[in-house]
């Protein structure tokens, strides 16, 4: 991996954690993901033009594709929401994150025939245990029991219902970038979520 492939993963891990920030500060509502939905399109939108649809295929494979990822989009922002509403943001973002990585793994194995070798396996439970260790106010097992004072059942619940869907939709992107350009790809089906978010919030 190239240094400015690892340089735009940082990038865009920081701006990922500002976006969640700022979602728990309007109380984690759908207006607020609308609106950023919105935004985005509309900031993207002559790239999209010059470059990303002329490269975008025209067939219903793709319209489907897109269907389909806007509803786990959809269901995962409604999730995080929720979620959010019912827990702090230090405690929500790393399980609603890390959780992913709990079916993840599985489902790619069941659905795509992956495989996970020791090494793998092994990177998976060590950021499992990091994910459980940023929830403790002190290093020891007494604490882990004190995680349901932070996170309440609803708050844990829906956290981990976000980590589900971010895992059946990760393994829905790989499919779809096969067939439609990643940039393309993403506008698309953003544009289309700040499409249903403008008619919701209207």
């Amino acid at each position: 991996m190239t240094p400015a492939a690892l340089a735009l993963i940082g990038i865009s891990a920081l701006l990922h954690a500002y976006w969640n920030t700022l979602l728990k500060r309007a109380g984690g509502g759908n207006l607020f993901i609308g609106l950023s939905k919105i935004t985005e399109s509309i900031v993207f939108a002559p790239l999209f033009m010059l470059w990303g649809l002329p490269t975008m295929p025209k067939t219903a494979t793709v319209a489907f594709t897109l269907l389909v990822t806007t509803i786990g989009v959809l269901i995962t922002y409604s999730g995080l929401s929720q979620a959010y509403r019912n827990g702090d943001l230090s405690y929500i973002y790393p399980i609603s994150r890390g959780s992913m990585l709990l079916f993840l793994p599985f489902l790619a194995v069941w659905l795509t025939g992956e495989h996970i070798d020791a090494v793998g396996a092994s990177g998976l439970v060590l950021i499992l245990l990091g994910v459980l260790a940023l929830q403790l106010k002190e290093l020891r097992f007494s604490a882990v029991y004190e995680i349901r004072t932070h996170v309440n059942g609803k708050g844990l619940a829906w956290a981990l219902f976000t980590g589900f869907f971010l895992a059946i939709y990760t393994l829905w992107d790989k499919h779809a970038v096969a067939t439609i350009p990643p940039f393309s790809y993403q506008y698309a089906y953003t544009a289309v979520v700040a499409l249903i978010s403008a008619v919701y919030t209207c």
